[in-house]
This record gives C-alpha cells, sequence and structure tokens, in this order.
C-alpha cells in the first residue's frame, strides 16, 4: 500500500479552546521523528491551526487524551468519509480502545516506540492488524480484532530526538522527557495506567545529545523530575555543563525533602535552571489523602500533615525554585469550607496555585469507585477546565464550580499575584514568573465564563441533590 503522506494530528479541547499554555503537544514532533525520513509528515495542533480534509494523504495519525476525544473522533470521520485510514494512539484510545475502534481503522495501546514503525511496515505490506498494544492492560484483554501485542514496556535506549522544526508556529516552550512511570499509584491519576509504576530512565548520553536542541525554556515532562534521584542529578549535571543558560519547568513531589541528599539535589536542580516546580497538593482534607493514596507522594509519613507539606514547600523554594502548587477539588468528602482553608494555605505558602475541579478519568481506581455518580450530560470534553463529571458528597455540581471558580479569581487578583512575584528569586526567575502569573489569571478568567456558559440545568441540579443523599447514606 502506497505510504509517501502521513498528517499526525493533535485535537484540541472543545471546551477550553485555545486557553493553554504556548507548549506544542509534544507527540507531534516526537511521532514525527519516528518516522521514516522518507516519508513526508504534516503535523498539526488544532489548538492553533486548521487541517484541510480534502488535501491528499496516504495515512492520518490522530494522538489524544481524554478531553480532546471528542474533537479526535470528529476529525477520525471526516478523514475516513473521504476514504482516508486513520491510526489513533494516546492516552484516550489506550483506555477506550473497542470505542475508538468504532471511528478509527487502527488503535495504539500504550506507548508507540515498538508498535509504531511495525505498524507502517505492515500499513506499506497491507498486512495490518486493527490493534497495536505495548504493555499489559487489564482492561484491554479479548479485543475484538487482530491484535500486535508487546508486553514489555519499551526501554528508552536511542529514543530519536523530536523534529521539532516541523512545529508551525514557533512555541515558547521546547519539551524533552528523562523518565517515564511514577512509583506513586493515586487514585485519581492515568499516569501510572499508561506508564506503569516502575521507572524507566533514558541513558544520559541521548540526553546530552537532545538538550543542545533546547531553546532557552523548555518543559519537562517527567512525571516526578525528583523520581530517580541517581539519574535525575545525571540530567541536572549535564545542564550546568553547557555554556547555554536555559530556564525550565518541571513535576515533582514534595517526598524530596526526606531524601539524604535533598539539599544536593535541590542545589543541582536550581543551577540547573529549574524555575518552576509543579507540585501535585491535591488536597488539604485528611481523609481525601489517605482514601486516595496521595500522601505517599507529599512526603507524609503516617498520618496525613499539612504542616510537613508547608515545610516541604518551604525548603524548594529557599532554592529559588517556585513552586506550583496544583490543587484538586470535588473528593467526595470535602465540604464547603475547603475553598477558604486553600485560600488561606495559598496566602500563607506563597505558591502559584493552580486550583481545579477533580475530572475523573477512564481506568483510574477512582473511575470505577464513581462511575455510578458520573453526570450524563457531561462528555469527555468536560475533563478539561472548571467542569463538575461527577455528583458528589456535599457540594452540588454548580456549588463546587463556583466554589473553584471564585478561589482562582482571588488567588490570581494583580495583588496577591504581585505579592508573589516580589518574593521569587533570583531575577531571572521573577521574568519567567510574571507572564506565567498572568497567563493563569487569563486562562481562570475565560474558565469562569465556559462555567456559566455549560452552567447545568435546574433539573440535573435537583437529580444532583437526590445523587448526594445516595452517597452520604453510602448506596
Amino acid at each position: 500500500m502506497k505510504l509517501e503522506k502521513i498528517k499526525i494530528i493533535a485535537p484540541d479541547s472543545e471546551i477550553t479552546h485555545n486557553e493553554s499554555f504556548p507548549i506544542a503537544p509534544p507527540i507531534l514532533a516526537y511521532l514525527a521523528a519516528l518516522t521514516p525520513r522518507e516519508i513526508d509528515v504534516q503535523v498539526f495542533d488544532l489548538s492553533r491551526q486548521k487541517v484541510n480534509f480534502d488535501e491528499p494523504v496516504d495515512l492520518v495519525c490522530i494522538s489524544c487524551m481524554t478531553p480532546m476525544a471528542t474533537q479526535g473522533e470528529a476529525v477520525a470521520r471526516e478523514f475516513r468519509k473521504r476514504g482516508i485510514k486513520v491510526a489513533m494512539g494516546g492516552h484516550h484510545p489506550t483506555v477506550r480502545p473497542v470505542e475508538v475502534k468504532e471511528f478509527a481503522d487502527y488503535v495504539f495501546i500504550g506507548e508507540a516506540e515498538e508498535t509504531y514503525p511495525r505498524f507502517l511496515e505492515d500499513f506499506k505490506k497491507g498486512t495490518t492488524h486493527d490493534f497495536y498494544m505495548c504493555g499489559d492492560f487489564a482492561h484491554a484483554k479479548n479485543l475484538p480484532g487482530k491484535v500486535y501485542h508487546i508486553e514489555e514496556r519499551p526501554n528508552l535506549e536511542n529514543l530519536p530526538i523530536p523534529r521539532r522544526e516541523l512545529v508551525k508556529p514557533k512555541y515558547r516552550f521546547d519539551t524533552i522527557q528523562t523518565t517515564r512511570g511514577c512509583p506513586y499509584a493515586c487514585d485519581f491519576c492515568s499516569v501510572t495506567e499508561f506508564f506503569g509504576n516502575t521507572m524507566r530512565t533514558r541513558p544520559i548520553e541521548d540526553l546530552d545529545k537532545e538538550i543542545d536542541t533546547l531553546g532557552p525554556l523548555f518543559l519537562n515532562l517527567d512525571d516526578n523530575c525528583f523520581g530517580y534521584p541517581k539519574e535525575n542529578v545525571k540530567f541536572f549535571n549535564a545542564l550546568i555543563n553547557k555554556k547555554k543558560t536555559r530556564k525550565w519547568i518541571g513535576s515533582g513531589s514534595l517526598s524530596i525533602v526526606n531524601h539524604p541528599k535533598c539539599d544536593e539535589i535541590l542545589s543541582l536542580a536550581a543551577k540547573s535552571g529549574l524555575c518552576f516546580l509543579m507540585v501535585g497538593i491535591e488536597s488539604l482534607d485528611g481523609d481525601t489523602l489517605k482514601d486516595n493514596h496521595i500522601s505517599a507522594k507529599l512526603g507524609h509519613k503516617g498520618e496525613p500533615d499539612n504542616e510537613f507539606t508547608k515545610r516541604a514547600i518551604k525548603k524548594i523554594q529557599s532554592y529559588g525554585i517556585v513552586v506550583w502548587g496544583f490543587m484538586i477539588f470535588g473528593f467526595t468528602d470535602e465540604k464547603p469550607d475547603i475553598f477558604q482553608k486553600a485560600y488561606e494555605f495559598i496566602r500563607e505558602t506563597h505558591i502559584v496555585p493552580c486550583p481545579a475541579v477533580l475530572n475523573i478519568l477512564p481506568e483510574t481506581k477512582l473511575y470505577h469507585r464513581l462511575k455510578q455518580y458520573a453526570i450524563p450530560s457531561r462528555g469527555y470534553e468536560a475533563n478539561a477546565g472548571p467542569l463538575a463529571t461527577f455528583y458528589i458528597n456535599h457540594l452540588r455540581p454548580f456549588e463546587l464550580e463556583d466554589g473553584v471558580a471564585t478561589l482562582q479569581e482571588r488567588a490570581y487578583r494583580v495583588r496577591n499575584i504581585f505579592r508573589r512575584v516580589i518574593r521569587t528569586r533570583p531575577l531571572l526567575n521573577m521574568l519567567v514568573s510574571v507572564p506565567i502569573e498572568f497567563k493563569m489569571r487569563k486562562i481562570y478568567k475565560q474558565y469562569s465564563k465556559i462555567k456559566d456558559r455549560y452552567r447545568l440545568p435546574d433539573n440535573e441540579q435537583l437529580l444532583a441533590a437526590e445523587y448526594i443523599k445516595k452517597i452520604s447514606a453510602g448506596n
């Protein structure tokens, strides 16, 4: 079968369209790098670009997460109407492979380093399978079709350098990934399901080459940039040894402060250019932390301990690293006073806050526990931004949404932004922090409008009250 031209597409969220950070979906440049050079590759980020459905192409590859699944389906159907074969992969097809197969010719489950090149060879030979799976996924047993299955997740040696030159327009932040996997198993998180709970690392020699292709600002895609300290330190040193100054954003666990070499690790991270650390604080409610197995990644020993969380944040901040605190609202037992407690916590710790409504993604432990309480009218696209997708105890959907929106508005008043920014050192970190804070302010203003636009009708609010009674009674 002819395979001379491929379009690689990252769909957008139908609800939060265009309200995102200036970071290209990393899968675009990476899948392009996995594609043989003799094939003409075009990449499209639909949050910023439009794709021509009528332009001749041999194959379309779509990668999407759950919030983008609605648009991903629509795009797939448009190409298939024109007789063009469509392959879909990413987090959402991994957790909903049978459903996705209804509108895609080929579905990828798990990581693609081993399966994607094999698929391209199969495509050219006309010997394709319906599903290409890498890893062991309990929900993907007995798939209805031909399956090409590699049981082991890929090792991360000799990965290609992403073809960033294909991504247009130019984005402010580049991306790099040095590890995959997460040792923690928070009930609401999809990372462990997709990448596994064993940390895998890339050889420092490979990372050293890729660092040379990065611009002055980049995002480290690791789920925990402190998750494998021995290897993480090699990456920090590689950045330090380069002549070019770079600033970067990473995600990390507060448990790093319990490491015996904590000060050395944080010092090297700061010297390497780490200026923003995204930390999942998640909740200030002790029962929520315990019930959803969150305490371990916060570094708590024994019972949940918000005072420890505060000390850990202060420790990281002492190295000039801005802590970007992700806080989730909508867990089952949280009460209305949680929003004021969160505001006081934000003021006391000086974190750059990221308050969000809980989105319960398919195949997570929390999803299986609460799926009977899913809001019927809220589809996949609602799993991004300000909308409740499940009925919970104590708070009706509009109360949860309004509570989070009010907290966002209060936290990002201009005077509160400047209270945080003036504490930032060194100066270069402050210069990175200011536009990020004001971008967050803009995003949350837009989220407030979205929340009002999609407010549930009165009859569903009444239904929510009945569900709350059921949950409270333990039914």
